[in-house]
């Protein structure tokens, strides 16, 4: 299962994969985006993240009113969660739009014969769509480009977060899958 999460002004991207769709692996999805962004210096208080309505990003409600697993992540952050509204596709459709291209540029080139060399490929694949790659609907500049030009002193280590199975880092207890690490 791939996890996306991308920054529509700009397109950057960020990815991580999964035997599954859980709760544990979107709630470390965004923890540890949230990370990387925070040791790059980006005003988390202005950060909402929107998903789908899926039971990886809804989380249990818990006796205080809050909800655990992807929304807690979020919040910790000081970050925004909001969901779609159920059958609303279209409000999707950036992410959409990057599962295609990522098919086409990638999955339909590539071969792997090892997740070692898929991660080394698609480390690369996300260097270059985040660095490089013209984006025709954003005046055929890179993500990168157009961050360097909204806010000039960003670091480039802001794209270098590279693609990870999250499954290596969720400990499995009793059958729910949290983060091993904090």
């Amino acid at each position: 299962v791939q996890y996306t999460a991308r920054e529509v002004r700009s397109g950057l991207q960020f990815l991580a994969f999964a035997s599954r769709r859980s709760a544990g692996a979107s709630a470390l999805f965004a923890d540890r985006i949230q990370r990387h962004l925070q040791r790059c210096g980006v005003d988390l208080q202005h950060l909402v993240w929107q998903t789908d309505n899926g039971g990886e990003f809804i989380g249990e409600l818990q006796k205080d009113g809050s909800r655990s697993g992807f929304p807690r992540a979020v919040t910790r952050f000081g970050s925004q969660h909001e969901r779609i509204p159920p059958a609303a596709h279209t409000y999707q459709s950036d992410v959409e739009t990057v599962h295609r291209l990522i098919e086409d540029e990638f999955f339909d080139l590539e071969s792997f014969s090892n997740r070692a060399e898929f991660l080394a490929k698609v480390t690369t694949y996300q260097l270059y769509f985040n660095l490089v790659r013209p984006n025709s609907h954003k005046g055929n500049q890179s993500p990168w480009q157009i961050i360097e030009r909204l806010a000039p002193r960003s670091p480039l280590e802001l794209c270098l977060l590279p693609p990870v199975f999250l499954d290596y880092y969720i400990e499995r207890r009793k059958g729910n899958d949290l983060p091993s690490l904090p």
